[in-house]
């Protein structure tokens, strides 16, 4: 169970992208691995993931009040330890076993090359935020960045893709 209060970010859990990205998640052995989480608004996916036991969990969005908010719902569940900020994608040099990227089609296909670079070997990347017409473009991209197509999912004509590196 999270506690989560969205004030003005995305993340409560009842859109079906942060649906299809928590139940992805649920599959995944989060035990001593390290997350990434962008675009976080409550963050309630970087909530989920150190609940779910990741030692190193980590989340930036472009918005302050964002980064605010998922530092107060990140206490709210009792959660001290995730490390929010605004820094941008391009200044992050840490590698991770899990990215995830809640976002939009066009924030996707700008930085999936980069999400590539920040993936642990066997890494774990968990896309959504878009409709069935935008996968092709996000396969192709992932694919030519590395990354193999593991998993898609839908929910209400949203979907969710997992692929390994």
């Amino acid at each position: 169970e999270l506690i989560i209060d969205p004030q003005m970010s995305f993340g409560t859990g009842h859109h079906a992208t942060t649906q299809l990205m928590l139940e992805q998640l649920m599959e995944l052995d989060c035990d001593n691995t390290s997350v990434f989480d962008v675009g976080t608004g409550t963050g309630v996916l970087a909530i989920a993931a150190k609940k779910m036991g990741a030692s190193t969990v980590c989340g930036v969005d472009i918005e302050d009040w964002c980064v605010e908010n998922a530092k107060e719902n990140a206490s709210k569940n009792r959660i001290l330890d995730i490390s929010f900020s605004t820094n941008s994608i391009e200044s992050i040099t840490t590698n991770f076993d899990v990215l995830l990227a809640n976002i939009n089609r066009n924030v996707l296909l700008e930085h999936l090359p980069k999400y590539a670079t920040l993936l642990n070997k066997n890494g774990v990347l968990l896309l959504s935020g878009f409709h069935e017409n935008d996968v092709e473009a996000l396969i192709d991209l992932a694919q030519n960045s590395g990354l193999r197509l593991e998993g898609k999912t839908e929910k209400a004509g949203w979907i969710c893709l997992k692929f390994l590196i």
